[in-house]
């Protein structure tokens, strides 16, 4: 009986022509290898995926410089600063829309039409530069036919941050940044208009928005350092400019590098400005990513050192001199220093700050 159940076998796995398998035969070992192998990389394969979806996402940009008031002060840099940064977004991948002397019509159809373009996933970034004004805690930002004639007119005229950043959440922005350079005075005041309160009021962006002003409450943000500063660009925008075009620094690196450099700068000609940072982003964004080469392992290597230290450390002894051959001295070691501007104009005894707010 049992010898027939064998024969039987035998004649079957002859019909189907099925192979003995030695678990030693090379090609097979190499077969279960690869497929281990795989089972381990997968998980990881299908996360760089998902990292490159992520990173050809949208970047999407609105950009508003008002200089042109019509009913209250007008503005020095705010045109040039706008200009400046669509320049630098396009640069660093952004699709930019740039709108310069927005009345509240255009500015209210821009707006809508940066919402319409922004989808889930993709990146966002909104610059505005002009004069803004609080109200009960809200800010507003103003287009350039604004009257002022009451806080009721202010509200429904001017355009509301918050609506911004509502806007930016409600399209599930997967990273949003709105960057306000900006006064944080109140510009009816100054026309003696009892509008508003001081200053623009603190922000609280949603999950995966940064906000960033160029000023903290109450404080003016300087168009110029020194009456010699020949930049075309006010203090806080050419200081953003800079920066981030460093490639391979996290988005909110550049934006601490950049409220550091405008601390030092302004403190240099005595002048307090403070840009306030609101940050509730997840993950890492940057402005350029740089290359795509593979990040070296993490070496303990000795502190690097800053390459402007001398520079400031000259300037800092003669910063409070009253002796043009002082700072002579500082502009012969460092004619195109970061302080060069500022020497110049302490030379000529002009030493009183510009203010983009007057």
């Amino acid at each position: 009986m049992q010898k027939n159940k064998r024969s039987t076998l035998s004649s079957i796995r002859g019909l189907m022509q099925i192979p003995t398998i030695s678990w030693r035969t090379p090609t097979l070992i190499g077969l279960c290898f690869a497929l281990v192998a795989w089972a381990a990389y997968a998980p990881h394969a299908q996360a760089q995926q998902r990292n490159a979806a992520g990173s050809k996402s949208n970047r999407i940009a609105l950009v508003i410089g008002n200089d042109s008031y019509r009913h209250i002060s007008t503005l020095r840099n705010a045109r040039a600063d706008a200009r400046a940064m669509g320049t630098a977004l396009t640069d660093a991948g952004f699709n930019v829309t740039v709108l310069i002397d927005g009345n509240e019509k255009a500015m209210k159809s821009a707006l809508r039409t940066f919402k319409a373009r922004i989808s889930g996933g993709d990146e966002a970034v909104f610059f505005y530069s002009g004069h803004g004004v609080q109200l009960a805690g809200t800010n507003y930002l103003l287009p350039i036919d604004l009257r002022g004639d009451s806080e009721d007119q202010v509200k429904d005229d001017a355009v509301s941050l918050q609506r911004v950043l509502d806007d930016l959440q409600d399209q599930k922005a997967r990273f949003s940044l709105a960057i306000i350079d900006a006064c944080r005075d109140n510009p009816f005041r100054q026309s003696g208009r009892a509008i508003g309160g001081r200053g623009l009021a603190t922000t609280n962006p949603a999950t995966g928005q940064m906000v960033i002003y160029s000023a903290d409450t109450g404080q003016q943000a300087l168009d110029r350092v020194g009456n010699n500063d020949q930049s075309p660009n006010g203090l806080f925008t050419r200081v953003f400019l800079k920066e981030m075009e460093k490639p391979r620094v996290t988005v909110d690196r550049v934006l601490r590098g950049v409220r550091d450099e405008v601390v030092w700068l302004a403190k240099s000609i005595g002048h307090d400005q403070v840009p306030a940072l609101y940050d509730q982003a997840l993950g890492e964004f940057y402005f350029k990513s740089g290359s795509s080469e593979p990040v070296a392992p993490i070496a303990i290597t000795a502190p690097q050192v800053d390459p402007r230290a001398d520079d400031r450390a000259l300037w800092e002894s003669v910063k409070d001199a009253n002796n043009a051959a002082e700072l002579q001295a500082y502009l012969d070691q460092f004619p195109n220093g970061i302080f060069a501007g500022v020497a110049r104009a302490r030379m000529k005894a002009l030493t009183r700050p510009s203010r983009r707010c007057r």
